[in-house]
């Protein structure tokens, strides 16, 4: 089997951000993180008007081309930071960290297990990648103080909301993850 090295490569740095936003939110108070992520998104909004406009800075091409997929510009990256600050608004910091790290490390363990399974179960999705997502969910939610019930329904349904929603994974997972774990937790 031949091995993906891109879709690796850029789902380690979806992994690392995940991680990054975690720590930033962790650490910081709710405006400190919430200033940071806005100033992100008006950059994102910046880059893609700029695109749009068929504007080209050469980092920025460079960074897109390097990490992301092709064809795919900026708006994943900006969904990311979208729906992690989204969640900010409504939930408490420690859920918001989490949510964040879920989406960079299960998402991220989700594709790099999937992108090689063989074990279809819903379009394009693998039950070794489905099976990485919540795996990896349920050990996030477990080691973070929350029981086995919680953790094990957390990742249940948001492994389902991964799986059969059509919505960007960048978009859905850290609001999906806050409710249910606000339910749940």
């Amino acid at each position: 089997m031949k091995l993906n090295w891109s879709e690796i490569k850029r789902k380690v740095w979806h992994i690392l951000w995940g991680v990054l936003f975690y720590f930033v939110i962790s650490l910081n108070p709710k405006e400190v993180y919430q200033l940071i992520m806005i100033a992100m998104l008006v950059f994102g909004i910046s880059v893609i008007i700029l695109m749009r406009k068929k504007i080209r800075i050469g980092w920025i091409d460079y960074l897109i081309k390097s990490i992301g997929r092709e064809g795919e510009g900026i708006e994943a990256s900006f969904y990311y930071v979208l729906s992690i600050f989204l969640s900010s608004i409504f939930f408490e910091p420690k859920i918001v960290a989490l949510s964040a790290l879920v989406l960079g490390v299960c998402d991220g363990l989700a594709t790099i297990f999937g992108v090689h399974g063989k074990n279809r179960i819903y379009k394009k999705k693998t039950l070794e990648g489905s099976g990485a997502f919540m795996i990896s969910c349920f050990l996030i939610v477990y080691f973070s103080g929350y029981g086995k019930i919680a953790a094990l329904i957390t990742g249940l349904l948001l492994t389902c909301v991964e799986l059969f929603t059509d919505i960007n994974d960048n978009l859905i997972i850290p609001p999906a993850f806050s409710i249910i774990l606000k339910i749940f937790g």
